[in-house]
C-alpha cells in the first residue's frame, strides 16, 4: 500500500464521518487500528534504521528526499537511592497534596500542621474531554 492510499483512505473515512455517511465510532476504531499497526512497524524497523544511519558522519543527513537526525543517547540519572533526595521527594509530594487541598477548599492557604509553614493553594486546570479506543 502507497502512502497516497493511506492519505486518501484517511481523508475519505474523515470526510464520511463529517457529512453523517459513517459513524465516528466505527471511523476512530478503524483509524486507531491502523495507528497501532504503523506504530508497530515502526518501532521493529527503527533498530535497522539506526544501524543504516550509522554509515552517514554528520547527525543530520538526507536520504530519499527527508531529512533524518540522529540523536544521541541520553544520559539517565537516578537519585532515588540517596537519602536527601528521598526525604525531599517525600516532603515535595505533601506539600502538593496539602496545596490541592487548599485549592479545592475554596482556594485558601492552609497552614501545615507538622511545619506550621502557610502551603498556597495550587492552580489547577482542565484539558479537553476526549475519548480512547482500546
Amino acid at each position: 500500500m502507497e502512502i497516497k492510499q493511506i492519505t486518501d483512505y484517511c481523508e475519505t473515512i474523515t470526510a464520511q464521518v463529517v457529512d453523517g455517511e459513517a459513524y465516528a465510532l466505527t471511523a476512530l476504531a478503524e483509524l486507531n487500528d491502523m495507528a497501532q499497526a504503523i506504530a508497530s512497524a515502526q518501532e521493529r524497523v527503527k533498530e535497522y534504521a539506526l544501524r543504516e544511519a550509522l554509515n552517514y558522519d554528520k547527525n543530520k543527513f538526507t536520504f530519499a528526499g527527508r531529512t533524518f537526525t540522529k540523536v544521541p543517547a541520553r544520559q539517565m540519572v537516578k537519585y532515588d537511592h540517596v537519602p536527601q533526595w528521598k526525604e525531599l521527594a517525600e516532603r515535595r509530594k505533601r506539600i502538593e497534596q496539602l496545596s490541592l487541598q487548599a485549592a479545592k477548599t475554596f482556594g485558601v492557604t492552609i497552614v501545615d500542621d507538622e511545619t506550621g509553614e502557610v502551603i498556597e493553594p495550587a492552580q489547577i486546570s482542565y484539558t479537553k474531554p476526549s475519548i480512547s479506543v482500546k
